[in-house]
């Protein structure tokens, strides 16, 4: 099973926890969605790069909701983890309101640029 590439197992009725022993695989894709899987999701570096890729990997499953609401819990009553994910928020915020303001300023000094007449519209270029 460690050279297992792609697994799909979604809608087949699958009950129980997800094995630990998945984390330990080289899997490219994997889905277990639409199951009746229970209980916690396991850790592994394999696990946690496949599932930005696919977040519907676990749909349909309650160890996914409760997977969240392990991960709200801890977030609400650890402090110090709160305000790593609040602060890391607000670097992502930072970040995305500086592109779109430096975007903006490039199309806006672009369309100064221009010099309108009835037939063409002539631009300096820079």
């Amino acid at each position: 099973m460690k050279s297992l590439q792609s697994l799909d197992l979604s809608m087949n009725n699958i009950s129980g926890e997800i094995l630990p022993s998945l984390s330990e695989t080289f899997l490219s894709t994997l889905d277990l969605s639409y199951n009746d899987l229970v209980g916690r999701i396991p850790q592994g570096d394999q696990l946690d790069t496949l599932y930005p890729n696919n977040p519907s990997m676990y749909d349909g499953n309650s160890g996914f909701v409760i997977g969240l609401w392990v991960v709200f819990c801890a977030i609400l009553f650890k402090r110090s983890w709160r305000v790593a994910y609040f602060r890391q928020l607000d670097k992502f915020y930072d970040i995305t309101h500086v592109f779109a303001v430096v975007t903006w300023g490039r199309l806006t000094r672009h369309a100064t640029a221009c010099k309108f007449s009835r037939v063409r519209i002539y631009c300096k270029k820079k």
